[in-house]
């Protein structure tokens, strides 16, 4: 059985997924499946589901919109002629605490600029947890939708102004109500950031550095300490700064800039 997501608040729709074969072999296609689950010692039901021709089935259900504890199992009953089968895992119910991490992809974040934050969001159980929502500035007005994308991960993208303080506020699982606090903002910082996630060896990488308050820079790109590339060039503001090298083999790089 599977979650189709790592973690669930108070109202939200469970959704998970099982695949079943019989133990002779074969798929027990057209089997019925009762949805029940245990939430703090109360019984919530599901509407059944049944076996596909591939063995699969998908199972949904709603949690109470209070939750005191957050101890929740959910059970899928198998009934298959004659056979009963049953398959249960711990439901993954996220309640006002989620440790949200957050890493600016230049070190800073810099005003007036486009920046990437990425976040990782875990349990207090150190487990990976799937959330969503809005980053919001002091005022509560809203500057960005951000949504983790695989085991809690993710990243979201604004230009954040220097006279103003950002949070991060998940509105996924509901009932999270303590928002994570993003880092000041730099007036005199660098910014860079690559064209890709991953890029295939044998393939340029593309590399944008942006500067605030100077007039020059120097960006080193280097890989296990050792540099091979140095570039120089005037900045402009709200500029990007572009390089691009090609790497023979697997590995990872460090941009440097420094101001001259």
């Amino acid at each position: 059985m599977s979650f189709l997501r790592d973690g669930y608040g108070p109202g939200d729709k469970v959704s998970a997924t099982l695949h079943t074969e019989r133990a002779e072999g074969g798929i027990p296609a057209g089997a019925r499946v009762t949805v029940l689950a245990h939430i703090d010692g109360i019984e919530v039901a599901g509407p059944a589901a049944a076996i596909d021709a591939s063995g699969n089935c998908t199972a949904t259900f709603d949690l109470p919109r209070e939750i005191p504890r957050g101890d929740g199992t959910l059970a899928l009953v198998v009934e298959d002629g004659g056979v009963v089968e049953t398959a249960s895992k711990t439901i993954p119910i996220l309640l006002q605490s989620v440790d949200v991490k957050l890493y600016p992809e230049g070190g800073d974040l810099v005003a007036g600029l486009p920046n990437r934050v990425y976040f990782e969001a875990r349990t207090p159980a150190q487990k990976p947890a799937d959330i969503a929502g809005v980053i919001v500035d002091q005022d509560g007005k809203e500057v960005a939708p951000f949504r983790s994308e695989h085991e809690g991960r993710g990243r979201f993208e604004f230009a954040p102004d220097l006279a103003s303080k950002y949070a991060l506020k998940i509105t996924e699982p509901a009932g999270i109500k303590a928002t994570v606090p993003l880092p000041a903002v730099k007036s005199r910082r660098r910014d860079y950031r690559s064209d890709e996630n991953m890029t295939a060896r044998g393939k340029p990488v593309g590399i944008q550095i942006a500067c605030q308050g100077f007039e020059k820079v120097k960006v080193t790109l280097s890989h296990a300490r050792s540099s091979w590339m140095r570039r120089t060039s005037n900045t402009r503001r709200n500029e990007r700064l572009r390089m691009a090298c090609r790497l023979s083999q697997r590995r990872s790089i460090l941009a440097t800039p420094t101001a001259c």
